[in-house]
């Protein structure tokens, strides 16, 4: 019987974060989903095949990988060698990192290498986003996870350099590019979409969406917050608001974050190629960029945080008015009020 593994490459703002959610634990008897200890497969992926030096692989480890995953990793190495031996079914595997830290060195032939002996055929299905909505999303994402300037260029996907080499390796008829659009996706839904690209039987009810972008006013507030942490010494009340406001923040504001469309036309006017290339292998041009009604645009770091100082006494009042009393902090709140804003 032919076996096939599956890539799901899971390029960053595809949803990949909710498909793995969705296909954790899957199986049948023709398919299932890799028990690599996270349903997402990057951690796994990069620990084994990555190539990366001691200090690079425990730098991307502790940065990204939960503890589940550190504390059961040691044993990862022989049980994946088993699953790839003893199973005969086709196996999924989803991993962000498969149009990232695995382009560097030499991690595509490593894992084609471990694949290869044990499966008839190798697919590699990835998600492809238009520009200007990726950069959108992408600066959103790191301006609440890190400190991170606003720098919308930086952002700009690269689509040939994440997956010429998976066509060379593969060849193109292995390499299925998706568009991350509704009107490209089987039921308008990535997950819905990809189930059926690998014949896999999910619930209809029940799958969760995942990693939902954050308000332009919580944006500005985590990239904030964490500029203050960074920068300074903050007293342990700051520091429980700050710990406190990063759980809450996500429920704030109901503004679109968004970026000047002139600034959006500037990261892609130089792309020309790369966005033709896509676009030929996509079999069709990218959608018309729109950003959703109301949004905020920005312009600026400055802007930036401006928006965050006008929105921080206005997210302490949210916090109060809405006070859960058998789960929230007093102390935190006080913190709050008192430390950060110099309001009760």
């Amino acid at each position: 019987m032919s076996r096939t593994c599956i890539l799901h490459a899971g390029m960053h703002k595809t949803g990949s974060t909710s498909i793995q959610v969705a296909f954790e634990g899957y199986a049948d008897e023709r398919l299932v989903y890799a028990p690599l200890i996270s349903s997402n497969h990057s951690y796994a992926v990069v620990d084994l095949f990555a190539g990366l030096g001691e200090s690079a692989l425990a730098e991307f480890l502790a940065g990204r990988a939960p503890q589940a995953y550190l504390q059961r990793r040691a044993t990862l190495r022989r049980a994946f060698r088993a699953l790839l031996e003893s199973d005969t079914r086709d196996l999924l595997i989803s991993a962000e990192a498969l149009t990232g830290e695995m382009l560097e060195s030499d991690g595509i032939d490593n894992l084609l290498a471990a694949l290869g002996p044990h499966f008839d055929r190798i697919r590699f299905i990835a998600y492809v986003r238009e520009p200007k909505s990726f950069v959108v999303s992408m600066q959103n994402q790191r301006l609440r996870e890190r400190v991170t300037d606003f720098d919308p260029g930086r952002w700009y996907p690269g689509y040939r350099a994440k997956f010429e080499p998976w066509i060379d390796r593969l060849g193109a008829e292995n390499v299925e590019l998706v568009l991350y659009d509704r009107s490209a996706l089987a039921g308008g839904d990535a997950i819905g979409d990809l189930a059926r690209r690998v014949g896999a039987r999910l619930p209809e009810r029940g799958l969760r969406h995942v990693n939902i972008g954050y308000s332009a006013e919580a944006t500005a507030l985590q990239q904030l917050w964490l500029r203050r942490l960074a920068s300074a010494r903050p007293s342990f009340r700051a520091r429980a608001a700050i710990s406190y406001g990063k759980r809450r923040v996500m429920e704030f504001g109901d503004t679109p974050f968004g970026i000047d469309p002139d600034i959006l036309a500037d990261v892609v006017a130089g792309q020309a190629d790369d966005i033709g290339w896509i676009e030929a292998r996509l079999g069709r041009g990218f959608p018309e960029h729109r950003q959703k009604p109301g949004t905020r645009l920005f312009h600026s770091q400055a802007e930036l945080i401006a928006c965050a100082t006008e929105a921080e006494a206005a997210f302490w009042r949210f916090i109060r008015d809405g006070w859960r009393p058998w789960k929230d902090s007093v102390l935190a709140l006080e913190a709050a009020g008192r430390t950060l804003t110099g309001q009760d």
